[in-house]
């Protein structure tokens, strides 16, 4: 009787939503890298199935959520997938909870030969956190669910693979403030809200400051940092068009009195993280900003914020 693991049941979620037209990316993978030969990202999938067949994808995805590490190679509608819920560098063995591991026959059919690893090792050699990237081995036979036929896959081998990092750190935050000079004048805000948009890897904190006369002529900035933070000093980026990917490390402001919005010009300046820690976020910044309506220039300096989260 084979043993099945606790996490052969995120592999059968993993699997159920891979099945998708050919070259049809699925859901969480809008770019699915190339893979084989010339291949302009350099990423590759291959393994020997049975002793006798070559496989090499050339469609691979990976992704990076809460539940761990999935990540597959597709040739010919063939794929090998993997399951990591702990992604450590190292060695990890499928006959514990450590990995778990699938091929799927046809991945366009619901009811095709489907495998899951019951021994080998999946070996992590490298996890590059910083570009995303991660490169390893593996080998292990493989028994069909159905059928208890058996594949031994040998010689795996994957390289170069950029992952989708859909993974959030930050938590919800519950105060803070931002204090800035706005060409020359000191201008404070109130943090009134925090918010993580939908497939992007950015949390936009809006800070406000009450216009008591005219509520609706309230200042507002928005400040865009990405989800996952460290400690450092990072370029100040374009704030994107209202609709458009926001790009992290980027600012917007809305002064509604005249109508103006000043979006934060690329490479004019800086955000610095000075603290951050599962209770705050601290840092400072300066940057000059562009109206968006007649493209003029204003200068933001000797900006601060602190961001208290739960």
């Amino acid at each position: 009787m084979i043993q099945y693991k606790l996490h052969f049941y995120i592999a059968i979620i993993f699997v159920i939503s891979l099945i998708s037209c050919d070259n049809e990316p699925y859901e969480g993978f809008e770019q699915p890298q190339d893979g084989g030969g010339g291949s302009e990202l350099n990423a590759v999938f291959e393994a020997t199935l049975s002793d006798t067949i070559d496989f090499s994808a050339n469609e691979i995805t990976a992704e990076l959520t809460e539940d761990g590490l999935q990540f597959s190679g597709t040739m010919n509608n063939k794929r090998i997938g993997f399951v990591v819920p702990n992604p450590t560098i190292g060695p990890k063995d499928f006959s514990s909870i450590d990995a778990d591991g699938f091929y799927k026959s046809n991945v366009e059919e619901i009811n095709s030969e489907f495998y899951t690893a019951q021994q080998g090792v999946l070996d992590m050699e490298n996890i590059d956190t910083t570009s995303s990237m991660i490169s390893g081995t593996f080998f292990g036979d493989f028994v069909e669910i159905s059928s208890n036929d058996t594949l031994s896959i040998t010689e795996g081998v994957f390289s170069e693979i950029t992952f989708v990092n859909n993974t959030s750190s930050q938590d919800e935050a519950t105060g803070g403030s931002l204090s800035v000079d706005i060409d020359g004048e000191t201008n404070t805000f109130e943090l009134s809200e925090n918010n993580f948009p939908d497939d992007q890897d950015v949390a936009v904190y809006s800070f406000i400051q009450v216009n008591e006369d005219n509520q609706l002529n309230s200042k507002v900035i928005k400040l865009v940092l990405p989800s996952n933070l460290n400690q450092g000093s990072f370029d100040i980026n374009n704030f994107q068009d209202q609709g458009s990917v926001l790009n992290p490390y980027s600012i917007r402001y809305d002064n509604p009195a005249d109508s103006s919005i000043f979006n934060s010009i690329e490479d004019t300046g800086q955000i610095n993280l000075d603290t951050v820690s599962e209770s705050t976020i601290e840092g400072t910044f300066n940057f000059d900003g562009q109206n968006i309506v007649n493209e003029e220039v204003m200068s933001f300096t000797n900006g601060s914020f602190t961001i208290e989260l739960n």
